[in-house]
C-alpha cells in the first residue's frame, strides 16, 4: 500500500470517527448510529458525488457540510432520530 492509500484510509477513518462523535450513542446530536450505519451513509454520500455530473453536491474534505450531509442519510436510510435527554 502506497502513502496516498494509507493518507486515504487515514482521512476516512478520521472522517467516520468525527461522524459518530457527532451521532453516535452519546454524540453531541446523539442518533444512536452505529459506525457500520455512518460507513454505509458516508458510501452512499461518496457515490451521490461521484454520479452527480453537473456537480452540485462536492466533497469539503469532511467539512461540516459534509457531516450534515451524511446526517440526512443516517436518518433517511436507518430511520434514526435525534434522542431526547
Amino acid at each position: 500500500m502506497n502513502s496516498t492509500s494509507n493518507s486515504a484510509i487515514y482521512s476516512a477513518s478520521n472522517f467516520i470517527n468525527y461522524i459518530h462523535d457527532f451521532y453516535g450513542e452519546d454524540g453531541i446530536f446523539d442518533l444512536g448510529a452505529t459506525r457500520n450505519m455512518i460507513k454505509e451513509a458516508c458510501l452512499i454520500y461518496l457515490i451521490s458525488i461521484a454520479q452527480d455530473k453537473e456537480k452540485n453536491i462536492t466533497w469539503g474534505d469532511g467539512d461540516s457540510l459534509d457531516r450534515e450531509r451524511v446526517r440526512v442519510l443516517l436518518e433517511d436510510v436507518f430511520k434514526l432520530k435525534e434522542k431526547e435527554n
